[in-house]
């Protein structure tokens, strides 16, 4: 199976934009809390990643089944004012034998 590997970065100048912090929010999913008359209560919200089961290779660096690709496109577009990306397609992959 193909994998689409994403490398992108925080265009220079946008590193304390709001709108980073959402594109991260949205990609890597958080936790938020709130008060109830039965104390407090928490729930983490899912980002891409867990949804759509890829992986996170390093900083800055994801890696994607073919078939999924398209939701991170989306993101990446409506993120492109903060966030530059280099989209990779890997037709395979070599183990090394040592």
């Amino acid at each position: 199976m193909s994998t689409v590997l994403y490398v992108y970065d925080v265009k220079k100048g946008k590193q304390r934009d709001p709108r980073r912090t959402l594109f991260n929010k949205e990609l890597f999913g958080y936790k938020y809390k709130w008060l109830t008359k039965e104390g407090p209560k928490e729930k983490f919200r899912l980002g891409l990643l867990q949804r759509y089961k890829a992986k996170r290779i390093g900083d800055s660096v994801i890696s994607v089944n073919l078939e999924f690709s398209s939701f991170f496109d989306e993101l990446f577009r409506i993120f492109n004012d903060v966030i530059s990306v280099r989209k990779f397609l890997v037709e395979k992959e070599i183990f090394l034998n040592y």
